[in-house]
């Protein structure tokens, strides 16, 4: 097999693809040789899910392990083994002539490593020890699967006259381009085929030769260097910017879009072929033999198709190659390409649809290996590193930046592109430029390997994304050495001594992130001027200097907490100065619990602020459950005198002040929510067009735990007439790592529209047997009078940091307006 190749240095593995074009009894061979290792797979996985079966049933009758029917080994050559015992059985004709000899057995051999890969994914993934996505269960593969097999072994050749392949029992084939650039390698001893896959793609046949080449990593002689470093920022409008560290442009491509250009001759041709008789006849509803017409109208979709990838692929492997032959260090985003196509429905769909558009996986993964071949460096930074959001002209990172933001206004009023701005993306490429060049040493020591190196602190995004305790940087990518030696130098700027912060930066290794704060916070108090006035004046001169951002910020808000809690307005008013610059959030809370009304008189006056950063800090600063920050006792127990400021913010112009708001208010719903209802009511008599979002969003608790007033508030009441039935689960028995697969039926009994509100609840099992309810979020939905609603869901059991599971028997409800509509058991096996 070709895993098991290892490939010598100097080489690389490649892969060359060619469309075959067979004759009608080489096209037969094809399909016989496909359907061939689909019946393969099929069989040995029947066996298997056979075994599995066997011995549940005989556990569930008492049997002892010692008893049960062994289990099948799942490796490839026991599954090749035992396939080749059962084919003279099973891989027989009606009249009992054996079919199986007609295919080569490279056929077979491949589909049951195939189905060996598979299920140790699946066994891996259940036992926790696989990393990426969740493996399911292996799947029966149908006639309408791809329809693919390979070779490793035999005759597998290409052919002098450039315009032929030779393949085990398939004999030669015709091709319908030239190989000459697989061919002259071969002949030249600088490549060798380790295997060759066919497949039926898109109307045609294709055949991939899987090689080791020998590749010396050079640049072509005749192409011109254009810049030694560069970065590349990728998007769906311009698909790349290309900037030098200095700020020049050097190359800028416009999405092509080559699927939006092809849509409308699709539509046209789809309409086409619904008008004509097709496979599926509608009023029947049976299968019927289609018309000559429908299927070349189908074949012109399909062409239609292999036009647009053609077109993509072409356009991805010269830019790559562009790029990676005319510059010597590259630098790029690091994008999760699935990830930003994962959710969003509806509402993201033009945008999803641009992104694979642009091919921006491709993109990435083509750059990454032509690096290597061509000899140049690719610098990824890291996944939050804030190309975007940071500005070029003076190294400050906005908290927030919309997607339609294409114009980069820089929020310091000291910097140039304060006013004039700078295209979005040329911001972004420079930023990355300059983040390819402070790596340009460490990515020519590795030889132009791909790098992933940690952001900067100071460069990380100055606001967490949200405030709820998501995903963030690590301590090491936030508060590390090199930013509190940032924050000694402008400490020393502003005309004060750093020696114990100097002190502090060589003791942060190993420590967490609270504890970091904290040690640098008291070399702070300690380096700096124990008068409060003298003290704010070091930290204003501080905020003079460009560099004194990030995550040193959170330390210095701190410190100025401790220090200035006898001068209580000037230093509220100096955090309000520094939240800008990261949040004063956590700080601010020492002075609501020292003396809650004066400081919230301060802070009502904030929510005027012209400043974003400080309007939501008077939010977020008095939610009275923050996220890793301490509680505030007395607006936990009434959070009254608080709901003034929201009332003031709820409509600001700014949606990252309002989703604080709703999270503030969402904290007052845990502990008060009869107060919650009465604000969102009070909000709603005077809405404008974000007020019911904010409203949502800040009763989600609520409309989880089934409160009547917040859902009948939102619309959804708790008695509208309703009948869920139907509910069934799928997967009685779950074993650990799978996956819980449930449906039922919804219908709207009243004589109007019905807005519903659709959770399910999993109640775990604990440790002393008594279970624990989990609300999940599954859907919104209006139903019209007798409309029924049909839904299923999956739901994934599988290790996360936050459960503990534990066998035995657990409960499904689901839960329509807040009101419990039906469970089902079902077990949970470890």
């Amino acid at each position: 097999m070709a895993e098991k190749f290892e490939v010598p240095e100097g080489w690389v593995l490649q892969a060359y693809q060619y469309a075959l074009d067979p004759t009608d009894a080489q096209a037969a061979a094809l399909e016989s040789h496909a359907g061939g290792a689909r019946f393969a797979y099929n069989t040995m996985l029947r066996a298997v899910k056979a075994n599995l079966s066997q011995r549940e049933a005989e556990k569930s009758y008492g049997i002892t392990d010692a008893d049960l029917t062994p289990s099948m080994v799942w490796s490839f050559q026991s599954l090749r083994n035992d396939f080749n015992r059962r084919k003279h059985r099973v891989a027989v004709r009606e009249d009992g002539t054996p079919w199986w000899a007609e295919n080569s057995k490279e056929a077979y051999a491949n589909a049951c490593k195939n189905l060996a890969e598979a299920l140790k994914n699946w066994d891996e993934s259940r036992k926790g020890t696989r990393k990426g996505p969740r493996a399911g269960f292996p799947s029966f593969k149908s006639k309408r699967s791809t329809r693919a097999f390979a070779f490793t072994t035999g005759t597998i050749r290409v052919e002098p006259d450039r315009h032929h392949v030779t393949l085990p029992r398939l004999g030669t084939l015709r091709v319908h381009e030239s190989t000459r650039k697989l061919a002259r390698r071969l002949e030249h001893r600088t490549a060798r085929i380790l295997k060759a896959t066919v497949r039926f793609e898109r109307g045609r046949w294709l055949v991939s030769f899987a090689c080791v080449v020998e590749r010396a990593a050079s640049r072509p002689a005749h192409v011109k260097r254009l810049a030694p470093v560069v970065g590349v920022d990728v998007g769906v409008k311009d698909l790349i910017v290309v900037a030098t560290p200095d700020g020049r442009e050097v190359l800028r491509v416009q999405a092509p879009k080559e699927f939006t250009h092809a849509s409308r001759k699709l539509r046209a041709l789809q309409r086409k072929a619904a008008r004509q008789q097709g496979l599926w006849d509608a009023v029947t509803e049976t299968r019927r033999e289609p018309s000559n017409a429908w299927r070349r109208t189908q074949q012109a979709i399909a062409d239609q198709h292999v036009r647009v990838v053609n077109l993509r692929r072409d356009r991805l492997h010269k830019l790559t190659t562009l790029l990676a032959q005319s510059f010597d260090v590259i630098g790029t985003e690091t994008l999760a390409v699935k990830n930003m196509m994962a959710a969003g429905g509806a509402r993201k769909k033009g945008l999803n649809r641009s992104i694979a558009d642009a091919g921006l996986g491709a993109f990435s993964r083509q750059l990454d290996y032509k690096t290597t071949w061509y000899s140049s460096a690719l610098v990824k930074a890291d996944r939050w590193y804030p190309s975007s959001k940071t500005c070029s002209g003076c190294g400050s990172v906005k908290a927030k930046l919309s997607l339609s933001d294409r114009l980069y206004v820089c929020d310091n009023e000291h910097c140039g592109l304060n006013i004039t701005g700078i295209d979005r993306d040329l911001n972004a490429a420079i930023n990355l430029a300059r983040y390819a060049r402070a790596e340009q040493s460490a990515c020519f020591d590795n030889g132009g390997a791909d790098r992933k190196p940690t952001a900067s602190a100071a460069l990380v995004a100055v606001k967490p994304e949200s405030s709820d305790g998501s995903a963030s940087p690590k301590s090491d990518e936030m508060l590390n050495t090199e930013a509190v030696h940032d924050l000694a130098q402008c400490l020393s700027k502003a005309g004060s001594a750093a020696d114990s912060v100097l002190r502090a930066a060589s003791s942060l290794a190993g420590v967490s992130f609270s504890a970091r704060v904290a040690l640098v916070r008291d070399a702070l108090v300690s380096d700096l001027p124990a008068r409060f006035p003298e003290f704010r004046a070091v930290i204003e001169g501080a905020l003079a200097e460009p560099e004194f951002t990030g995550w040193m910020i959170m330390p210095v808000t701190e410190a100025v907490a401790v220090a200035g809690e006898d001068e209580f307005e000037s230093a509220l008013d100096l955090l309000a100065a520094l939240t800008p610059r990261l949040t004063a959030e956590t700080a601010v809370r020492r002075f609501l619990n020292a003396d809650l009304e004066r400081a919230l008189a301060v802070m009502r006056g904030w929510t005027q602020h012209p400043d974003e950063h400080v309007r939501r800090l008077a939010s977020e600063g008095t939610r009275p459950r923050l996220p890793w920050a301490p509680r505030i006792p007395a607006l936990v127990a009434d959070p009254r005198p608080a709901l003034g400021i929201l009332d003031a913010l709820y409509r600001d112009s700014s949606e990252y002040v309002r989703r604080s708001v709703a999270n503030h208010l969402n904290d007052v719903s845990k502990d008060n929510p009869d107060v919650a209802v009465q604000v969102a009511k009070r909000w709603f008599a005077q809405p404008e067009a974000t007020t019911r979002t904010v409203v949502r969003h800040a009763l989600r608790t609520l409309v989880k735990a089934g409160n009547g007033d917040a859902l009948e508030l939102l619309g959804y009441s708790p008695h509208t007439p309703l009948t869920v039935s139907n509910l069934s689960v799928s997967t009685p028995a779950v074993t650990f790592g799978g996956a819980l697969d449930f449906a039922f039926s919804i219908t709207n009994d009243s004589t109007g529209p019905a807005s519903i509100a659709v959770d399910y609840v999993i109640h775990h099992v604990k440790n002393n047997g008594a279970r624990t309810p989990k609300v999940f979020k599954l859907a919104t939905r209006t139903l019209a009078p007798a409309e029924t609603w049909h839904v299923s869901r999956t739901h994934s059991i599988r290790p996360i940091s936050t459960r503990r599971y534990y066998p035995g028997v657990h409960l499904i409800e689901i839960q329509v307006n807040g009101v419990s509509r039906g469970s089902r058991a079902f077990i949970l096996r470890m």
